[in-house]
C-alpha cells in the first residue's frame, strides 16, 4: 500500500475515533488505531503530533496530552473518566457494546455497555457525577421501569431472547449523595468511586437492590 493512503487511513481511523470519544489519551489512540500494527508508542506521538500542527485535531495536557476536536466543554473531565472506565474494562476483559449518551424514554444515560469479564457478561447503564449539579437519577430510572422499556434494543442488546433491565452504575465523588438518592431505587444498580472504581464488582453479582437481579447473560 502506498504509505500516503495507509496515513491517510489510519488519521480517518483516528478522527473518527475522536469524534465518538471526544477526548482521547495519546495512549487510548494508540490503542485504538496503532496497536494492530508494528509501530509503537513513538510512532503514534509522532503521527499525532503532526496532525496537532496540521490543525487536524486540538490537544491539551492532562497527565499526558488529550486529543480533541471542535471546542473544549465543561464536561471533558467526565466524559475522560467515563472513557477511562471503557479502556480499563477493554484491557482485562471485553467491550462487546458501548454507547455514549444513549437516550431513552424518560431521559438519557452518559453511556451503556455491554462488557464481559472472566466469563460474565453484563449490561449497565453508567451515570457520571462530578458534584456539578442536584443528583436526581433515582426517579429517572424508575419512571424508566413504568414505561414498555422491554421493547427497547438495550433490553436485549445480544438478541438473545434474554430481557432486562440493566444495572446501573454510578461513577461519584459523592457517594452518601448517591446513596441516599438510591435509597428509593426499584432497579439494581453500583456505586463507585470516580477516581478508582473497582468496576470488576460490576461482574460479581451482590449488587444493591438484589431482589431485582436480572442482569446476568448467560455465559
Amino acid at each position: 500500500m502506498d504509505r500516503s493512503v495507509f496515513l491517510n487511513s489510519r488519521q480517518n481511523l483516528i478522527l473518527g475515533n475522536i469524534h465518538y470519544f471526544k477526548y482521547l489519551t495519546t495512549s487510548q489512540l494508540y490503542t485504538l488505531a496503532f496497536e494492530d500494527s508494528n509501530s509503537g508508542i513513538r510512532y503514534c506521538q509522532i503521527v499525532m503530533k503532526k496532525m496537532f500542527n496540521n490543525k487536524e485535531v486540538k490537544r491539551f495536557r492532562h497527565r499526558e496530552f488529550i486529543y480533541y476536536v471542535g471546542k473544549k466543554k465543561p464536561d471533558w473531565k467526565s466524559i475522560i473518566a467515563l472513557n477511562n472506565l471503557y479502556f480499563n474494562i477493554r484491557a482485562r476483559g471485553k467491550v462487546i457494546q458501548f454507547q455514549p449518551e444513549l437516550p431513552f424514554l424518560t431521559g438519557r444515560c452518559d453511556a451503556f455497555f455491554v462488557a464481559e469479564y472472566q466469563g460474565r457478561k453484563r449490561k449497565f447503564f453508567i451515570e457520571v457525577d462530578r458534584d456539578t449539579t442536584p443528583f436526581n437519577k433515582a426517579n429517572i430510572y424508575n419512571a424508566l421501569l413504568q414505561t414498555d422499556w422491554e421493547k427497547e434494543a438495550w433490553a436485549d442488546p445480544l438478541k438473545r431472547g434474554v430481557i432486562s433491565f440493566p444495572l446501573v452504575v454510578v461513577l461519584t465523588i459523592r457517594k452518601h449523595i448517591v446513596e441516599r438518592d438510591f435509597m428509593k431505587a426499584k432497579f439494581n444498580y453500583h456505586i463507585l468511586d470516580l477516581h478508582q472504581p473497582e468496576w470488576e464488582v460490576i461482574f460479581k453479582g451482590g449488587e444493591l437492590n438484589d431482589s431485582m437481579r436480572k442482569n446476568y447473560f448467560p455465559a
